[in-house]
């Protein structure tokens, strides 16, 4: 679960900044068989962790107002600090006295640990009383080098971590119901390359399994109240097994 709180201001008709500070909290359940050296018995543990996630900043800028022949066309960048608690070497300990298979981390991380910035372009055209959008972005990593990325205790590896560039894309459309409320229907894709590692005076490695490619359908609905505030509420539904199960998000919005 994520709280998060966002702040936008106008420098010009055309060109905004934003501020975002999310709050992040995980419970996860760990599952495993062999409890009591039987393998048929199920033993299992719950953690619980909470902290605030990577902070991040942007800007948005509108290029093209849109007109008969052009849509609205919007450039983004986002930067975002690795202020949450990075997943790199939290160890691995045993969970159940009875039960040596079960081993769980010592915390949940809330961020990734990387710097990174994020480039997105998006066009938006009026079909009244339809609109139709799409979005393409590229979120790039600076690489960082950590003490230790080992999970194992009593064990020390230093490497430098290299996460995977990420190809956004996505295309919709909201469909207004009046003149307070409308929904929204879309489609949305990210491509995420290889996670590579590099130990001090090693070669540079890849970690199997880290590419991914994550699709999800999302539908949103929009209200607008009279005392100024705009409720959004999207419920997002995952296509591909990168992709979670389903996320659902409640956001309140008001303009000074």
């Amino acid at each position: 679960m994520t709280l998060d709180v966002s702040g936008r201001y106008g420098l010009t008709d055309r060109f905004s900044i934003e501020g975002n500070i999310p709050w992040v909290q995980r419970d996860t359940r760990f599952v495993s068989g062999g409890a009591g050296g039987a393998s048929t018995e199920i033993s299992e543990v719950q953690l619980s962790s909470s902290g605030i996630g990577d902070v991040s900043v942007a800007a948005y800028y509108q290029w093209v107002k849109e007109s008969a022949t052009w849509p609205d066309i919007v450039t983004s960048l986002r930067v975002r600090a690795p202020t949450g608690r990075h997943p790199f070497g939290l160890k691995l300990i045993m969970a159940d006295e009875d039960n040596n298979n079960l081993n769980i981390p010592e915390d949940l991380p809330t961020g990734t640990g990387l710097w990174s910035a994020t480039f997105n372009v998006s066009a938006l055209r009026t079909y009244d009383p339809v609109i139709l959008f799409g979005n393409l972005g590229y979120t790039i990593y600076r690489p960082e080098e950590f003490d230790d990325i080992s999970p194992v205790l009593d064990q020390v590896s230093p490497a430098e971590v290299s996460l995977g560039n990420t190809i956004q894309l996505s295309a919709g459309m909201a469909i207004a119901l009046n003149d307070r409320s409308a929904i929204s229907f879309s489609i949305g894709s990210a491509f995420s390359a290889a996670t590579h590692t590099t130990s001090p005076d090693g070669p540079e490695m890849r970690v199997p399994g880290s590419s991914s490619n994550s699709s999800t359908f999302n539908v949103g609905g929009t209200y607008a109240l009279r005392s100024g505030w705009t409720l959004s509420s999207q419920a997002t539904i995952g296509l591909t097994p990168d992709a979670p199960n389903f996320v659902m998000g409640l956001r309140a919005s008001h303009t000074f």
